[in-house]
C-alpha cells in the first residue's frame, strides 16, 4: 500500500492513495495463488490495456519490496478496477473473496483528499471532542449536584429511623432554618421548637430522647414530604 503526504492550508495530512487499494501479494494470499502467476496475470491485462492505449499506470503500478533476505522484489499495487479485472478471470469463490476483501476496504474510515474535506473531518472531530467534553462536564455536575442529598440519605441510613431536622430539610431541598420556619408557619411545631401534641403523640411524626433535640419518623418523612409539595404545588407558602 503506498501512502501519501499533502498539505492543505496549514493541515498536514498523511493520506492513503485511494487508487491504489491491493497489493499483488495480498491477492495471491487472499486467493490462494502462488505470487509468480498473480504477477503473470496481472502482465497479461496489461499488456491488453497497453495494446489499446489505455494508460494503466495507477490501475497495475509496479513497485518493489523487500522479501526475508532483505533484497527487493517486484511487486503490483492494484488499484480497485484492476483488482476487479483480474477477479473475473478467476472461479466464483475467488471472485467472491476478492469482492469481500473490497467491501472490508471500502468500509474503512475513508480519509479525506481535498482542503475541504480535511477541513469537515477536523471540524467534525472537534465537535465530537466538545460533545464528549460536555458530557464529562454535565456528569460531573450532576455527581456534585447529588453528594448533599448522598450524604443525606448516607446519614438517614444510620440513624435507626430517627431524622434530625437537618437532614430531613436537606432531603427536602431546603435549609434547617427554612424548614423550622415552615413548620412554625403550618402549626406543627410550636417556638421552641417543640412538636404539638397531635403530631407528636397522636400521629407519632416526631421523637426526642431524652434531650431537647426533636427527630422525624420514617412516618413523619412521608408526612411532610407530602404536604411541603402539596404547599409548593399550591404556592401557599
Amino acid at each position: 500500500m503506498l501512502f501519501l503526504c499533502k498539505t492543505y492550508g496549514g493541515l498536514k495530512m498523511d493520506l492513503t492513495k485511494k487508487d491504489l487499494v491491493m497489493t499483488s501479494r495480498e491477492l495471491a494470499e487472499l486467493t490462494g495463488k502462488r505470487h509468480d502467476n498473480v504477477m503473470r496475470d496481472i502482465r497479461k491485462e496489461k499488456e491488453k490495456l497497453d495494446l489499446a492505449n489505455i494508460n494503466n499506470e495507477l490501475i497495475f503500478e509496479l513497485v518493489k519490496y523487500k522479501d526475508v533476505k532483505g533484497e527487493l522484489r517486484d511487486e503490483y499495487s492494484l488499484s480497485k478496477d484492476g483488482v476487479m479485472m483480474l477477479a473475473m478471470k478467476y472461479d466464483t469463490i475467488t471472485r467472491y473473496k476478492i469482492t469481500q476483501k473490497l467491501n472490508e476496504l471500502e468500509n474503512k474510515i475513508k480519509l479525506p483528499v481535498t482542503y475541504k474535506e480535511a477541513l469537515l473531518a477536523l471540524v467534525a472531530a472537534e465537535e465530537i471532542k466538545e460533545q464528549q467534553q460536555l458530557l464529562i462536564t454535565e456528569q460531573t455536575e450532576y455527581i456534585e449536584l447529588a453528594k448533599p442529598k448522598v450524604e443525606v440519605y448516607d446519614t438517614i441510613i444510620k440513624t435507626d429511623g430517627n431524622y434530625p431536622f437537618k437532614y430531613v430539610a436537606g432531603l427536602l431541598g431546603i435549609s434547617k432554618s427554612e424548614f423550622v420556619r415552615k413548620l412554625k408557619w403550618l402549626r406543627i411545631i410550636s417556638e421552641t421548637n417543640e412538636p404539638f401534641y397531635e403530631y407528636r403523640i397522636a400521629k407519632q411524626y416526631f421523637r426526642t430522647f431524652f434531650s431537647k433535640n426533636w427527630y422525624v419518623t420514617p412516618e413523619g418523612i412521608i408526612f411532610l414530604t407530602k404536604k411541603f409539595k402539596t404547599m409548593d404545588d399550591n404556592k401557599a407558602w
